[in-house]
């Protein structure tokens, strides 16, 4: 697997909101196949990761209340997430 340039990837978020992000994938994917995704990757994980990434997402899922991290910027919130 080829390395990411996490820089490349924070300046390819800049500018769109995030809820743009989301109602994009949303789109493409649908929200059944987006969970599936994730909680096969979360499974992919050792236990104590599991845990771990478990955590992660029940913080970050607070966040759907708050009308302004929607409006937020992709690569603020991709700064957040990196930063946790």
């Amino acid at each position: 697997m080829a390395p990411v340039d996490l820089n490349s990837l924070r300046a390819g978020f800049a500018g769109r909101r995030y809820a743009e992000l989301i109602q994009h994938h949303i789109r493409r994917q649908g929200t059944a196949q987006l969970y599936s995704a994730v909680n096969g990757t979360v499974d992919l994980l050792p236990p104590a990761a599991r845990v771990l990434a478990e955590g992660f997402i029940d913080r970050w899922n607070t966040r759907v209340y708050d009308a302004a991290f929607w409006r937020s910027d992709c690569s603020d919130v991709f700064d957040q997430i990196i930063e946790e």
